[in-house]
């Protein structure tokens, strides 16, 4: 039986006195890659920022790594949500450095970190400004790797980036897998993320529709838009 790193039961959440999340239960295996795919207005960044702590939530039960959740698990999380913090004028290590200071970190392994993010080492003392989207991009994720986290939320991190640079974002998440580290994902381009992650999340009205591994999704249906649509007509 495979182990869980994260456990949510019952969740809920209401913002403005309406149900946003309905008794979500969600469970997430260690070192897995889970997607996260919803209809756009669906409350898909209110959930990771609740799992986050980033906003409250209203009712769960939850257990990380075998432990109940409290304000100390967040140490073993690492999340890249909404647009990432960057200082331009200042270098990729030098972001890093802020970074860690600024969470209490005492870490010093940031060419570690590039290494995981693919940065070239001569690219590393350039200045942040100089780079395009999907370079920033990389950074926010290198950003979120300074808590050494042993689970990586990461919303929507491909919007406006070319499909070379997709292509490589899949290979970057396998690197961080292979390092032990459990991510999940948000995001619409179906194509790509399906042949990297080990799980796949529909959630639709305020509710979790459906939970299944990519295989066993695949192997039901050999599509992933065309299911995802056939399942939020339920």
């Amino acid at each position: 039986m495979a182990k869980n790193i994260l456990k949510i039961t019952k969740l809920t959440k209401k913002l403005w006195k309406n149900k946003v999340l309905d008794w979500v239960d969600m469970n997430i295996e260690i070192w897995s890659i889970y997607w996260l795919l919803w209809p756009n207005g669906a409350w898909k960044t209110t959930i990771l920022k609740v799992i986050s702590w980033i906003i409250k939530k209203d009712n769960w039960d939850i257990i990380f790594n075998k432990n109940k959740f409290t304000l100390e698990s967040l140490n073993d999380i690492g999340v890249l949500i909404d647009h990432p913090i960057l200082y331009e004028n200042n270098s990729w290590i030098d972001n890093l450095k802020i970074h860690a200071l600024l969470s209490n970190k005492n870490y010093k392994k940031f060419d570690e970190i590039l290494d995981l993010v693919w940065l070239k080492k001569e690219a590393r003392k350039n200045k942040v400004k100089t780079y395009s989207l999907w370079m920033k991009q990389r950074l926010a994720i290198a950003i979120a790797l300074v808590w050494e986290p042993k689970l990586l939320i990461l919303d929507e991190p491909l919007n406006w980036i070319d499909i070379e640079w997709v292509i490589e974002f899949r290979d970057i998440l396998k690197n961080l897998q292979s390092k032990w580290i459990t991510i999940i994902i948000s995001s619409h381009i179906l194509n790509e993320i399906q042949k990297t992650c080990s799980h796949i999340w529909i959630f639709n009205k305020w509710k979790m529709k459906f939970e299944w591994t990519m295989e066993e999704l695949l192997k039901l249906w050999n599509d992933v838009e065309q299911s995802y649509l056939n399942f939020i007509k339920q």
